[in-house]
């Protein structure tokens, strides 16, 4: 079991360092007054040559995610609620040229070689905004794909995106 539990780890971990987080905020401002949130269904745009996972799987795996962090901050899910949630998720694929010169070394000093690397890179944008629509927490995250996409890794950004949440819910003093 724990051989199992330190290969997911490693897995998680080393998807979650080939990526670009970042989490905004006004750092000043108090969120105590939220209190219920309401999640709207976001964006899922994957191409058709990419898609392994379903549309609605997408979907389900990132309004789970969600609603559960936000529970977990004891807020109430509701419609007409003081934040309202959406994102947008996309995966696309990429496609890295590098140009190596005879046996790797430097190039422009002979006979060249080409090499490629094909990736897939998601993007994660997560919104809570307020009842007038003003912006009140973002998180964004690029990640370079190199295990097939799950679950676990969407709860994975979802986690790191809200670490600093609850310490902003308290009143400030």
């Amino acid at each position: 079991m724990r051989f199992w539990l330190l290969i997911w780890l490693s897995v998680v971990a080393h998807a979650l360092a080939a990526q670009t987080f970042k989490v905004e905020y006004n750092k000043q401002k108090s969120l105590s007054y939220i209190r219920t949130f309401q999640i709207n269904k976001g964006d899922v745009i994957v191409s058709k040559a990419q898609k392994i996972i379903p549309d609605t799987t997408l979907h389900r795996w990132i309004h789970t995610a969600l609603s559960g962090k936000l529970i977990s901050f004891q807020l109430t899910q509701q419609d007409a609620a003081d934040v309202i949630v959406t994102y947008y998720f996309a995966i696309e694929a990429r496609t890295n040229y590098q140009v190596l010169g005879p046996l790797a070394q430097t190039p422009g000093k002979g006979i060249e070689e080409m090499h490629t690397f094909d990736y897939q890179q998601s993007t994660f944008i997560i919104d809570l905004n307020d009842r007038s629509g003003n912006l009140i927490w973002r998180v964004s995250s690029t990640n370079n794909l190199t295990a097939p996409l799950s679950q676990k890794l969407i709860e994975a950004i979802v986690e790191r995106g809200f670490r600093k949440f609850k310490k902003m819910q308290r009143p400030k003093k």
